[in-house]
């Protein structure tokens, strides 16, 4: 998960309040029915109330303090409108810390619990990010950069025909020769870009490549493009430059990663399927995936978008079961109940540097949201199994 928000969230991710007062509060703005925002204001007042009255009944007072400064930051939020954002806070870790979201959907709530709730910032983590869009042409080449609904553009190539391209002589006589000659010209206008966007590809400043041009001009840029531009190349769009606007540029751009984004999930989720069904390196399942967890042997964990289970964590050891007890089942110490096993999987993931891929997938949900890609199987590494 290379984007801004990577070390933010293995430093929270290692937070753990013994005291449960780990407070998530997502503010996800709503389009107001009027210019007071008074929907937005309502929901916060209620939420602000509902988890105070919580907090105290549970004595749990020392999270009063940060929720009253959450209450007023919002409130805020709301006057002036904006981006969605997102505040954690934690007196007993010294930590309260503001993030602007990426313009995302998400549902404005309020979560206090031992670890923070970090599932919605790293779904936005995921799809945050830049993208390179390039408008090409055979006289200007334009390179910009989409981020977060934002296109600017922030590098140019432009070019002309030589003077004496632009007619064929007396007679027509030049008229070959002058062919050749713009032909080459194309050809190393179309290099020039070619080799820009290399030099652009080359680290993880963008996510994705798209280039607008008419159709007849592609055959004239594809030959020159590099591995790493393929690799990041989210297509072509038959679009003429000149015409297009910025709506259907962003039009065009937002499509082109849902496609990649669905693209990628479908084929991990075959993956692990597969793997899962010969007993090789997947596994479905809740108790499947913490076993794998447990064992380190897990490359990425797959979450589907409705996943909620229960289970319980040892206060000792952090064993994770799906059955319930008084006791761990490894040690016999304490358990405490968890009401949801995501922020769990989420957070060891990120702290243990596991990839997480968040799924929007019906199959996925009929399989039960749960997964997981393995780097190896523990039960397959032994002498026996290497040596066959």
């Amino acid at each position: 998960m290379r984007n801004r928000f990577q070390s933010t969230l293995k430093r929270l991710s290692s937070i753990h309040s013994a005291q449960s007062t780990a407070i998530s509060f997502y503010y996800f703005p709503q389009t107001p029915q009027n210019k007071a925002h008074r929907e937005d204001a309502i929901l916060l007042k209620d939420l602000i109330r509902d988890a105070r009255k919580r907090l105290e009944a549970e004595g749990r007072r020392a999270a009063l303090p940060d929720l009253e400064r959450i209450s007023s930051a919002a409130e805020e939020w709301v006057r002036i409108g904006g981006a969605p954002r997102a505040i954690f806070a934690c007196a007993e870790h010294g930590i309260f810390e503001s993030i602007e979201l990426p313009d995302i959907h998400g549902k404005t709530a309020i979560h206090v619990n031992s670890r923070f709730h970090l599932r919605p910032l790293s779904e936005a983590g995921d799809k945050d990010g830049a993208y390179l869009v390039v408008a090409a042409d055979r006289v200007s080449i334009r390179f910009d950069r989409y981020e977060r609904g934002e296109l600017k553009e922030f590098d140019r190539i432009d070019s002309d025909i030589p003077r004496k391209a632009r007619t064929d002589g007396f007679g027509g006589y030049d008229a070959g020769h002058n062919e050749r000659h713009v032909e080459n010209w194309e050809m190393r206008h179309f290099k020039e870009m070619a080799d820009k966007l290399k030099q652009l590809c080359e680290g993880d400043s963008f996510q994705g490549v798209l280039i607008l041009c008419r159709s007849e001009i592609r055959p004239q840029i594809e030959p020159h493009l590099h591995a790493h531009v393929r690799e990041k190349l989210l297509g072509f769009a038959d679009v003429d430059p000149a015409m297009a606007s910025d709506d259907r540029v962003r039009e065009e751009i937002d499509g082109r990663i849902v496609e990649k984004r669905s693209s990628e999930q479908e084929a991990l989720v075959r993956e692990v399927a597969g793997e899962s069904q010969r007993n090789g390196r997947g596994a479905l399942g809740l108790r499947n995936v913490l076993l794998a967890f447990e064992r380190g042997e897990v490359q990425t964990v797959l979450i589907g978008e409705g996943l909620t289970a229960h289970a319980i964590e040892c206060t000792n050891c952090g064993h994770l079961d799906t059955r319930t007890a008084k006791q761990c089942t490894l040690c016999l110490q304490p358990v405490r109940e968890i009401s949801d096993v995501t922020d769990v999987l989420v957070s060891r993931a990120l702290g243990a540097g596991i990839d997480v891929a968040f799924i929007e997938d019906d199959e996925f949900a009929r399989a039960g949201n749960i997964g997981a890609l393995l780097r190896f199987r523990a039960d397959q590494s032994t002498p026996a199994k290497l040596a066959s």
